[in-house]
């Protein structure tokens, strides 16, 4: 649930109007040096000191789109006419995110001023916005190399190290920094995200605490109650927030801060109502903003089409389509309108199933879910012993929330027609299933999860029960990246032959990979996939290798869009894998499925 340590901080942390400070500061330089000015034809000089004038009135007056098109037009005539006018459109690329421009101009502001140190401070953060971390760095420790005490050079190459995941490299360079200057404030604080983004919570919290009550920073409280947000401790995290805000009302930050606790904790209504007060406070503020789109994402009514087309090695193909409807019904809760069609065929039989449901979703406490659907299925069949047409009752219950900071429970019951294949629906199965679930987070990024289930099977030649049992022990690598094992087993009271998997025994443990890449917004990847051992017990017992992948791609143009496709395969045993077992062979699945997720 933590958000991208590289780009969710607070925007007065990473905030590019420092290259302005920068800019005055040049300007003062220029001022007294008469800058550097090179051999021009008097209408031509005359042309640049009019939009060299122009450009500096503008930049005064705040009004950078104009200072910014008065500036090129100065370096576009002469490149070393002003060193002044190249720093400041350097500036303006970079602010505009024309990166490569801005590193450009940069460059060539060095090579005009090698002396001002501080037009190198400008290209490494320029270099470290683009993610040319190395360059960065290089340079920052280029100026290191003359001055060992100079605090922007040694900050900024720890601040692009944290950046770019090297994050024992950069508290390296910031403990080197804090054992001579121990009162550095923005070096203590910097430290103490970075122990953050690390993953290191624990000692990320101890740090901001330390510094919050010994230092009394805002900032580090700031800082305490961000990192129980990502340690999943959100009543501490909004406590902490709603203390600030009783002193600090008008401090924007903390508005943002608390809807991000109250959005994660599903209350999107209240998240608005903290952002107005933020843009209240700071009309503009960017941190709002971005958080009011996804908040505005959360509550707007969605229409979500999919599909999905499944084969097997038993011969099996299914294909089904479907839509959602959600709209925010009230204050905490959505509604949803669901439709589906499923035709399934096996050799000459053919089968489909069509149902619809009723849902809400609703948050009766913060972070604890509930969610409730009803409706109905009707199924037919044809090309078997006879025709057969059924309608059953479709049901699901669901309460899920957090018990401490660190664990997680759920609890659900279902009811429904078994209606994967056209032998199942043909047989008219369908089961109720109940279950209960965890998720409890461990020291050193690792997460323990487990569950056991029953599940009533009916329709067949007698009713059967299926006993369930799953676990999985997984580390977080990185946002999107993990690694773990996982086993699962079941047992049916009864080995039966009525369309579905019923050994007496099923046993399975793998090792799993998950990978991801990509951000909240664009292009994404994900995958998953997982080599293990199973051993399913008929009359005797026996053992073979499971394979399984599965890959989706997803494109996000806004915060309530989404378009996906992906495929997966398993050469694994699963509740419909009768012939291939009964055969004594493999049996292997693969599935095609797309979706769309659109505001109305």
């Amino acid at each position: 649930m933590r958000p991208d340590h590289r780009w969710n901080i607070p925007t007065h942390l990473l905030n590019l109007v420092q290259l302005r400070h920068y800019g005055s500061l040049l300007m003062a330089l220029v001022a007294a040096t008469g800058g550097t000015v090179s051999a021009q034809r008097p209408t031509e000089a005359a042309s640049i000191r009019g939009f060299l004038a122009q450009g500096d009135a503008a930049w005064n007056a705040a009004d950078y789109r104009t200072a910014k098109e008065a500036y090129r037009r100065v370096v576009a005539q002469d490149s070393n006419a002003s060193s002044r006018a190249v720093y400041r459109l350097a500036t303006a690329f970079a602010w505009d995110g024309e990166l490569d421009r801005g590193i450009a101009l940069f460059r060539h502001y060095v090579f005009l001023e090698p002396k001002d140190e501080e037009g190198r401070i400008a290209l490494g953060k320029t270099l470290a916005w683009a993610n040319r971390s190395r360059e960065a760095v290089a340079i920052y420790d280029s100026i290191l190399s003359r001055d060992s005490t100079y605090r922007d050079a040694a900050l900024g190459a720890a601040q692009v190290l944290a950046w770019a995941g090297e994050f024992d490299a950069a508290l390296s360079r910031y403990a080197g920094w804090i054992s001579r200057y121990p009162n550095d404030r923005e070096a203590l604080l910097a430290r103490a995200r970075t122990l953050a983004w690390a993953n290191r919570l624990g000692d990320a919290e101890g740090e901001f605490s330390r510094l919050a009550r010994t230092r009394d920073w805002p900032d580090a409280e700031k800082g305490v109650a961000l990192v129980a947000a990502w340690r999943g401790d959100f009543s501490q995290s909004e406590m902490v927030w709603r203390k600030m805000i009783v002193r600090a009302p008008e401090d924007p930050e903390v508005w943002v801060g608390l809807a991000q606790v109250l959005r994660w904790t599903g209350r999107p209504e209240e998240a608005a109502e903290a952002l107005q007060r933020a843009l209240r406070a700071k009309p503009g503020h960017a941190d709002a903003l971005e958080q009011m789109r996804w908040v505005r994402a959360e509550l707007a009514t969605t229409f979500e089409p999919s599909g999905t087309t499944t084969w097997d090695s038993d011969h099996n193909r299914a294909t089904s389509i479907g839509a959602t409807l959600r709209v925010a019904a009230f204050r905490r809760a959505r509604l949803l309108v669901s439709a589906h069609y499923r035709t399934a065929d096996l050799d000459a039989l053919h089968a489909n199933s069509t149902g619809a449901r009723f849902g809400l979703t609703y948050v009766p406490f913060p972070s604890w879910f509930l969610r409730l659907e009803g409706g109905g299925t009707n199924t037919r069949s044809s090309g078997g012993a006879s025709n057969t047409s059924t309608t059953t009752f479709v049901g699901t219950a669901r309460l899920s929330g957090p018990v401490t900071t660190r664990l997680r429970v759920g609890a659900g019951v279902a009811t429904g027609p078994f209606d994967e294949t056209a032998t199942l629906i043909a047989r008219g199965i369908h089961n109720t299933a109940y279950d209960l679930d965890a998720d409890l987070a461990l020291p050193l990024r690792l997460t323990l999860s487990g569950g056991v289930g029953i599940t009533s099977i009916e329709g067949g030649t007698e009713v059967n029960s299926r006993h369930s049992g799953n676990g999985a022990l997984r580390l977080q690598l990185g946002r999107q990246t993990s690694i773990g094992v996982a086993g699962r087993t079941f047992r049916y009271d009864h080995s039966l032959h009525d369309g579905y998997f019923a050994p007496k025994r099923y046993d399975l443990v793998e090792a799993v990979a998950r990978y991801g890449v990509g951000r909240d917004l664009g292009w994404a990847f994900t995958a998953e996939g997982a080599l293990g051992q199973q051993r399913v017990t008929f009359d005797s017992p026996s053992s073979s290798g499971t394979q399984r992948i599965n890959a989706s791609v997803s494109y996000r143009p806004i915060a309530a869009g989404e378009l996906a496709i992906g495929y997966s395969f398993a050469n694994v045993a699963s509740a419909v894998s009768v012939a291939a077992f009964s055969a004594g062979s493999l049996y292997h699945a693969s599935s095609l499925f797309a979706r769309v997720k659109w505001p109305l």
